[in-house]
């Protein structure tokens, strides 16, 4: 994306605890800037790609003006790699979809999917599913959830997510700011110690993917929530870009991982850790629960607590943060040293 817009938007405040005018202005530089680089790239391929500049016009007008469909920020990255590639025929494809106006209309509210969805092109669907595995060492095939699954699915996230509202109104608000689509899938090819529990990716901006099975409850649910959107916050904060210099060739043990980790990750994984520790304590001195579940929230600090603290140890000894992401990070750290784990 574009230096310009990148730099106009580094000045949005980087800072740890939840604002739901914070996050307008994250998805809106979000926008602005894929708008930016969109009309770049549109502009270079005319008259080597077929394109229907009213329907990418309209589109440029709708990035501008308003919250958009995931799908939109998913296929503009797969055709910057059509057109790299000179993939003619993907890249026609591809704005073929983009003129849809399903891609063009403002969002209504959250709503949950799964990959053969009517609700979701089928190329939309396809890029889904290769950009939220892409930079994991996962190899799965990620397959959709019955009718009858989904809307159990939908259900106890509909219950977590109004545990959160009522628990943290500013947190589930920001997440609102960030958020419209959920989309479900079951991973095919996982193990014990290797699956998807939940996913999110610059590339697919506005969506999370969830695998409900290891969310069964509201509270598992509410957590995964805050946990993915905490990686979002980061997307959109950096613009897509990198925390760290750190290459990813060095790796480093991860608190939430068996397996060693670039410091990128591991320098997110802290930061949603610091974001857990703060959406789950909200969640336990707000009254909600019953007698069980304070027991699992009271769990769920403390180990977001403890591999904070594993994660922070190595972060600060052998980080090499960009000045951007030193400055987010820093939010995490002072929160975490204020918070104690509740009685």
């Amino acid at each position: 994306m574009s230096e310009a817009a990148t730099t106009a938007h580094a000045v949005t405040d980087p800072g740890f605890y939840p604002d739901p005018a914070r996050g307008r202005t994250v998805d809106q530089g979000v926008r602005q800037a894929l708008a930016t680089s969109l009309d770049a790239i549109l502009h270079a391929a005319e008259g080597d790609l077929q394109i229907d500049r009213a329907a990418t016009e309209a589109l440029l007008v709708a990035l501008r003006s308003h919250r958009m469909p995931p799908g939109v920020m998913a296929l503009y990255g797969d055709l910057v790699t059509a057109i790299f590639d000179d993939d003619r025929d993907s890249a026609e494809a591809i704005l073929g979809v983009l003129g849809d106006p399903r891609l063009s209309a403002e969002p209504n509210g959250l709503r949950s999917v799964t990959l053969d969805s009517d609700a979701l092109p089928r190329l939309v669907a396809d890029s889904y599913r290769h950009h939220f595995l892409d930079g994991s060492d996962l190899t799965l095939d990620l397959l959709p959830l019955s009718t009858d699954a989904l809307a159990d699915a939908t259900a106890r996230f509909e219950a977590g997510r109004s545990l959160l509202r009522r628990s943290h109104p500013a947190l589930a608000a920001e997440i609102d700011t960030m958020v419209t689509e959920v989309v479900f899938v079951l991973p095919e090819g996982d193990t014990k110690d290797l699956t998807l529990h939940g996913a999110s990716t610059f590339f697919a901006w506005g969506a999370l993917m969830l695998n409900p099975e290891p969310h069964d409850d509201r509270l598992k649910m509410a957590e995964v929530l805050v946990h993915e959107t905490a990686h979002s916050l980061l997307h959109g904060l950096t613009l897509g870009k990198r925390m760290v210099e750190n290459p990813d060739t060095e790796r480093f043990p991860s608190p939430l991982r068996y397996d060693a980790r670039p410091m990128e990750g591991l320098a997110h994984a802290s930061y949603v850790l610091a974001r857990m520790h703060l959406g789950m304590t909200a969640i336990l001195v707000s009254g909600l629960l019953n007698d069980a579940e304070r027991i699992d929230a009271l769990a769920a600090i403390d180990r977001s607590r403890r591999n904070f603290e594993d994660g922070y140890s190595v972060v600060r000894a052998h980080a090499r943060f960009t000045p951007r992401g030193a400055e987010i990070f820093a939010g995490a750290v002072a929160y975490m040293a204020m918070e104690t784990l509740p009685d």
